[in-house]
């Protein structure tokens, strides 16, 4: 909140003390993108506004402003932006250290529950992924395999109904069989096939934190499967 209204008297006092053009250049850089990015996240639920790649031209007009408004108090002698202008520094190299540890890509509070995603699918050898992208979408779920590092997954897109898997997967060697980011559709239809060897690995999930389920049939894994899921 202190940063938010800190940008705040920054934009004030730079458009109270600059030329016409800059202030039109800064609204032309700015209002664009992000008219384009929230109009995109309203019409087709993409979430982009979410992701920084997406806010990097907000950024550098966002530093443009905080720098004019430090540059002209600090060259004044006013010791509280210089005080401001060490927390800045500060919160900058605390916030890169929290990302890097975290894992995460993007500002939304799910991301931690995507990093756990992304660190089951790399634990295992050879998985089976099964989802139908609901909840974050396509460009989310290609972050989580990103993330996962995984070169031997393998990925289901369940459209529509699905077929009797059993007999699909019986010639595969998954190591695991993970459903992720699954409708109540999805689920359902993977209930009927395999019943209580849809196993939930979540115990607290909301629409931020869906339930992961891991298929345990050993019916549809290979002997070399078989062999993995069954050590310590």
């Amino acid at each position: 909140m202190a940063i938010l209204v800190f940008l705040i008297y920054a934009i004030c006092y730079l458009f109270a003390n600059t030329a016409k053009q800059t202030k039109w250049f800064l609204t032309l850089v700015v209002l664009p993108l992000l008219l384009f990015i929230f109009l995109s996240d309203m019409l087709r639920h993409s979430g982009t506004s979410m992701l920084w790649r997406y806010q990097i031209v907000n950024m550098v007009a966002v530093t443009f402003v905080v720098t004019y408004l430090l540059k002209d108090t600090i060259a004044k002698g006013r010791l509280l932006f210089m005080g401001v202008y060490l927390g800045l520094v500060f919160l900058g190299i605390l916030s890169v250290l929290v990302i890097a540890d975290q894992g995460c890509w993007n500002t939304s509070r799910n991301c931690e529950p995507n990093v756990e995603e992304a660190r089951l699918i790399s634990q295992a050898p050879h998985p089976l992924v099964i989802t139908d992208f609901s909840g974050a979408g396509l460009v989310n779920f290609m972050a989580v395999l990103n993330k996962s590092k995984a070169k031997n997954a393998d990925v289901i897109y369940a459209n529509g109904t699905l077929q009797n898997l059993k007999q699909e997967m019986a010639s595969n060697r998954f190591s695991e069989i993970y459903v992720i980011e699954a409708s109540e559709s999805l689920t359902h239809q993977l209930k009927l096939q395999f019943g209580e060897n849809m196993v939930p690995l979540r115990k607290n999930i909301n629409m931020f934190t869906p339930q992961i389920w891991r298929i345990s049939d050993a019916s549809i894994y290979s002997n070399a499967a078989r062999g993995l899921e069954q050590r310590p």
